[in-house]
Parts: structure tokens; C-alpha cells; sequence
């Protein structure tokens, strides 16, 4: 389909993904039911009308609370959901139901383990200031791997179509960058990669390539070069900052004091924070951290316009992100 042109599959809800996420979906929901039928028709020839559903970490709130657990057939519906997209077997559920035979069969797991298993669940860890429960890590992982796609993608259009060189490189820029806050992401919330749903669009090694800006090109594009923070994200190296750069990209300039500011950018690429490894000469910000490090995180007014709020200090993250520079 994306050889014809076709990138996107838009429902009627208005929703609308990559045709990849969308064939998925469709190739993993018909495998449950699949599976699903085999199930009932093997419970016809049991004789029995119970049914045990499966558990798996990660599942959506509204599946927590019925995993794990037995039903008749008729629960499995007014239940589970069954039959509905958003419900057990519905779209992107990855429960199966199983027959299972009162007074011979034992269940799976006890009340109390269920209790405690979602329990656990339910546990937010702190990733760069914000909280994840398992499902929410999950995702945003997968949100991770379709950006990767998308990105990857962008490098081959942008190479077939014989762009710029330093598009090429910004963009494989923008790719290592999501990379490396996959990796990163991925470890802090203890769930494996699975960088194979990444490599399924078949480009192969396509982020790998020049990182180097020509020096004719800089300064037409203000770049100078790309480093890379402590924790292997990519920065590009500017000679002035602006509000407005690449999606999720980070920039670094060495400020008229001569320290160095790293700016940090959104989804829609509105500059979102500045940290700075030195005061600026001002003495406010001298009394942040041990040398005048300080962050600046930026908001936009009812006119649009981009305010910083105060000086504030470094979160432990960011100084271990930014430890190169500190």
C-alpha cells in the first residue's frame, strides 16, 4: 500500500494512523478472534460454558479489572466486552479466553494474586519529571517506535528525492535522537526493546550515515555541527537560538557570557525549556546550583507569545543528561 502512495488509513471516528500501525492492528485483532472461535468450539465439545480470561502486564485499566478471571459465555459479553471494539478481543486487546471445567479445572491465579499482580501494575515510575503506570509505558513506547517509522521513512524520502545534505543529516539527527530516548525510556521503565517492530518497514540501517555538517552549508542553516549530550542524545550545535526548530530536537549556543544554553523543543517544535550551565552574570541565578546552573521553562501567553517563568534549579535527571556541559 505505501508503494501506491497511501500513508495514512483514516476511520470514521476521525481517528487515523500509519497505514503500518493500522495493518497490524488489523493482522494481530484477527488473530485473537481467530484464536478465539477455536476456543468456543473446543468448549461445545467439552460441554461446558465457563471460560477462563488471560492476564498480561500492560493491559488498559478498563481490561484490568476483569482479567485473570472465570465467566460464562454470557459474561464474557456483559463482562468482558466481547463483541465490541473496545472490549475483549476488540481492538488491540491481547486477552484470549479458554474453557475450563468447573470442579476439575483450577484457576490460574487466586483473588489475592490477581489483587496484588495489578497492584504492581499500577505503580508509577518517574521518567524526565512525568509518572508512568506499566500500561502508560507501554504506550508510549509503542508511540516511540511509530515516530521511529515515520523518521526513517522521512531519511528515504528525503534521499530518493534528492534533498539538501544537511536535511538528510537533521533528519537522521531527529531519528538517533528518538532512538536513544527509546533506549532510555525502555530501561528506565524495565521493558525489553522490541526494536523489531521498528526494522518492519524493511529500511534497514537507514539512520546510519554523515553527521558532519559541510562548513558551505552552515552557514547558510545557522548549524554548526551535532554533539551529543552525557546520556548519547543527539544536540545540534547552533549559532543562535530560536524559538521555533526541529520536533523534539535539542540545540546548544554558546551565550554572550560564554557559557552554554541547550534548548529543548516539543512535538510541534515550540521551544519548551533553555538549561544553562552558568548564571549569565546575573545574580539571581548565581544561587542555583553550584556554579549558576539554572533552567528556564517556557510557556506560551493568550497572545501567543513565548514567556520563560524564573530561573529554576536542575531536576536530577537533567543534570545527569546534561552532566557534559555542567
Amino acid at each position: 500500500m505505501t508503494n501506491s502512495g497511501l500513508r495514512t488509513v483514516d476511520y470514521e471516528t476521525g481517528w487515523s494512523n500509519r497505514v503500518d500501525v493500522a495493518a497490524r492492528r488489523a493482522v494481530m485483532t484477527g488473530l485473537t478472534q481467530v484464536t478465539a472461535k477455536i476456543n468456543e468450539n473446543n468448549a461445545e465439545k467439552l460441554g461446558t460454558d465457563m471460560f477462563e480470561v488471560s492476564w498480561h502486564s500492560g493491559a488498559r485499566p478498563s481490561h484490568q479489572v476483569w482479567q485473570g478471571r472465570w465467566y460464562k459465555s454470557s459474561e464474557l459479553e456483559s463482562v468482558c466486552g466481547l463483541g465490541s471494539v473496545t472490549g475483549l478481543c476488540g481492538a488491540n486487546c491481547y486477552h484470549s479466553y479458554y474453557p475450563v471445567i468447573p470442579d476439575i479445572s483450577v484457576p490460574t491465579y487466586t483473588e489475592e494474586e490477581l489483587t496484588e499482580m495489578n497492584r504492581q501494575e499500577n505503580i508509577p515510575i518517574d521518567y524526565n519529571g512525568k509518572q508512568y503506570t506499566k500500561y502508560e509505558a507501554l504506550q508510549r513506547q509503542r508511540q516511540l517506535e511509530t515516530r521511529m517509522r515515520a523518521e526513517r521513512q522521512k531519511i528515504k524520502l528525503l534521499q530518493e528525492g534528492g534533498a539538501d545534505e544537511t536535511d538528510i543529516i537533521l533528519a537522521r539527527a531527529k531519528y538517533r535522537g528518538t532512538s536513544q530516548e527509546y533506549t532510555s525510556f525502555s530501561k528506565t521503565m524495565d521493558l525489553p526493546q522490541q526494536r523489531q517492530r521498528v526494522a518492519i518497514d524493511g529500511l534497514e540501517n537507514i539512520g546510519v550515515g554523515k553527521w558532519k555538517i559541510p562548513v558551505e552549508k552552515s552557514s547558510e542553516s545557522g548549524i554548526i555541527g551535532i554533539t551529543k549530550n552525557a546520556v548519547g542524545q543527539s544536540v545540534i550545535i547552533v549559532k543562535k537560538t530560536k524559538i521555533k526548530a526541529n520536533p523534539n530536537s535539542i540545540t546548544q549556543v554558546v551565550n554572550k557570557k560564554g557559557g552554554i544554553d541547550r534548548n529543548y523543543y516539543d512535538n510541534d517544535g515550540n521551544q519548551i525549556k533553555q538549561i544553562s550551565n552558568n548564571a549569565h552574570g546575573h545574580k539571581a541565578e548565581s544561587n542555583l546550583g553550584k556554579h549558576g546552573e539554572h533552567a528556564h521553562d517556557y510557556i506560551c501567553d493568550e497572545n501567543g507569545k513565548l514567556q520563560h517563568r524564573e530561573a529554576r534549579e536542575l531536576t536530577d535527571n537533567e543534570r545527569t543528561e546534561n552532566s557534559d556541559i555542567l
